[in-house]
């Protein structure tokens, strides 16, 4: 029993030797392999960029100006205030401007006035002018009835004084007679003083007969018709005197043109002259009735004489020469009526005169017509006056428009909200108008609008390639060195700026979110992501080779690496997404002994091109 139990034990201890004897020589090949130098596969986000530099820039940068020009009597902003829009900034001293207000309001106002007075004219011309044609036809009407009734006493006086002369002939013709007569007589008395007493007793009828024609005829239609013709000339005067003194009034107020009251003169200077005409031919037909009434008279008296002679005295023998004494008398008699109807012959001129002025009347009145008609244009004219007028309050308008705004020009508001970053003048400096044609006018101060910012990026041309509008950026300021601002690009130009012998171009970066700390003029390095991609499988650029043209990594499997073949996606610098061909958390080579082959055969082993030179050729196909 004790030998095969012996012979368990030793077996034991052999084999136990034997396990000791082959740990350790596992240990000793475990130690004579170089180490491997490992990363765990992991997912996280990936990101290409590029890197540039600049300066923060406002969004806006105003010049304040002044619209006019003069002395500053305030100041109320420094450098670094922030200001609101529509605040009080400067005061210009604005004396001058006032001044100027005051003389465009005076201008204002005495334009209006002008409209007003123009306004007036016109309704009064266009409200009188009617007036005044219808007098003008109605003096027109009554100048044709005057010219009318001067041409009916014109041929009543041509009739009239033929009639007279003819009357005044036959009555010296039977004077002659009568003289002959009673020479007759007186030669043969005896015989003829029966026939005497008869042509005495005929020719006293017959000159009473005339002397009662003339009485109860031909006088009183004579003279009533120049009695009507004088009443209506006097009308006529009345009429056109109490027309010049309304012409007068008028014309004192301003409402009517001299000329109205010069032709209102020259209606009563025609009227005064056709009454004083009328009264003229009143006159000389009265005139001429009295000479012809006593004319008749007288003979009538002398006949009666004669007569009476004759029957008293037939039987005297020296009554015949009376009788030719008072025959030669008559004779005379007749021939001083014959002269006196001859000498009443220039009532017919005075009547022709009559017919002239009435006629002259009747052209004056036309005239005035026509003046009246014409008066109308005058309406148009006032008319043009009123829209010039009108032209003119525009104007002074305008220019009271622009004295008030000069005036509300002397103080200067802030423009926008923003941040004084200079100024330029101070209280009481003599400062030019923004709008001078000479000069470009004085800045107050500059400010500037930063609640909007960005950064005018230099970026280098191996890197311009990728960089395109809407890429997000990262900013940081060395202000601030720890803290992170965010951007984006809005602009590429398109040329580029020689530096230092090295080509950059400028990149705009707009800040999304601008802190009240950030000035403008502060250093801000940019970060531009051309290429993102969030939770990707990314491995180091380092554990990616190239075998025969394909992109392969080594993969620890059991301890030991083994190659296996991947495909690719963005790269970085440092990282390079996996697309295919590995999985999160697997274990791979980033680094391998020098000499060992792939797969873990030791040296010898065809390696193909090591990391970094994988690394530099996806940079050159990135166009770095």
């Amino acid at each position: 029993m004790k030998k095969p139990v012996r012979l368990l034990i030793a077996a034991g201890l052999v084999i136990l030797a034997l396990v000791i004897f082959w740990k350790r020589r596992q240990a000793a090949k475990v130690e004579d392999v170089p180490a491997l130098r490992t990363a765990k596969v992991e997912r996280k986000d990936l990101r290409r960029t590029v890197s540039g530099s600049g300066v923060l820039e406002p969004l806006t940068t105003v010049e304040v100006k002044a619209n006019v020009a003069g002395e500053i009597t305030q100041l109320l902003v420094d450098t670094g205030d922030e200001v609101r829009t529509g605040q009080l900034i400067a005061v210009i001293d604005p004396t001058d401007t006032e001044s100027a207000f005051r003389e465009a309001s005076a201008d204002m106002q005495s334009s209006r006035a002008k409209v007003d007075e123009a306004r007036v004219n016109q309704t009064f011309r266009s409200t009188t002018v009617p007036l005044q044609i219808g007098v003008a036809q109605q003096e027109l009407a009554a100048a044709l009835a005057r010219e009318d009734q001067a041409k009916k006493n014109l041929d009543i006086q041509r009739k009239t004084s033929q009639a007279d002369i003819h009357q005044a002939e036959e009555a010296l013709a039977s004077a002659k007679a009568r003289l002959v007569s009673t020479q007759r007589s007186a030669e043969a008395q005896p015989s003829l003083t029966t026939s005497s007493i008869q042509q005495a007793e005929a020719n006293l009828q017959s000159a009473q007969e005339d002397l009662r024609e003339l009485k109860e005829a031909t006088h009183p239609r004579a003279r009533t018709q120049a009695e009507a013709s004088y009443s209506q000339t006097k009308s006529s005067l009345v009429k056109a005197r109490l027309d010049l003194k309304r012409q007068k009034e008028l014309y004192a107020k301003g409402f009517v043109p001299q000329s109205s009251v010069d032709n209102a003169q020259v209606s009563v200077d025609t009227a005064q002259s056709s009454a004083d005409s009328a009264k003229a031919m009143l006159d000389a037909i009265t005139a001429s009735h009295n000479a012809q009434a006593r004319s008749s008279e007288s003979r009538v008296s002398q006949l009666k004489s004669a007569l009476q002679s004759a029957k008293t005295n037939a039987v005297q023998n020296d009554l015949a020469d009376q009788e030719v004494i008072s025959a030669r008398a008559s004779v005379r008699q007749a021939e001083a009526s014959l002269a006196s109807a001859t000498a009443n012959a220039e009532q017919v001129r005075i009547r022709e005169a009559e017919v002239v002025s009435a006629r002259a009347s009747v052209e004056q009145t036309r005239k005035n017509i026509q003046l009246a008609q014409a008066n109308r244009f005058e309406t148009q004219v006032r008319g043009h006056q009123v829209r010039e007028a009108q032209a003119q309050t525009v104007r002074s308008q305008a220019q009271l428009d622009r004295a008030a705004k000069n005036l509300a020009d002397t103080s200067i508001y802030a423009p926008r909200d923003g941040v004084i970053i200079e100024k330029f003048v101070e209280q009481g400096t003599v400062i030019t108008s923004g709008k001078s044609s000479v000069t470009s006018g004085t800045t107050l101060v500059t400010m500037a609008d930063i609640t909007r910012m960005f950064v005018l990026a230099d970026v280098d041309e191996v890197d311009i390639g990728g960089v395109k509008p809407g890429q997000k950026v990262d900013l940081t300021v060395e202000s601030f060195p720890e803290e992170n601002f965010s951007g984006s690009v809005t602009k590429v130009y398109p040329k580029g700026v020689d530096e230092q012998n090295v080509t950059v171009f400028q990149v705009k970066i707009w800040l999304d979110n601008v802190d009240t700390r950030l000035r403008p003029g502060m250093t801000a390095e940019s970060v531009i992501v051309m290429e993102e991609k969030p939770k990707v499988v990314v491995v180091p650029n380092s554990a990616i080779q190239v075998q025969r043209g394909q992109q392969t990594v080594m993969v620890v499997k059991n301890g030991q690496p083994e190659r296996r073949r991947v495909e690719t996606g963005l790269a970085t610098l440092d990282e390079t997404e996996i697309l295919s061909g590995l999985r999160e958390g697997e274990e791979i080579v980033t680094e391998r002994p020098e000499g060992q082959r792939p797969g873990g055969k030791g040296p010898g082993g065809t390696s193909g091109r090591g990391p970094n030179q994988d690394v530099t050729r996806m940079m050159r196909t990135m166009g770095r």
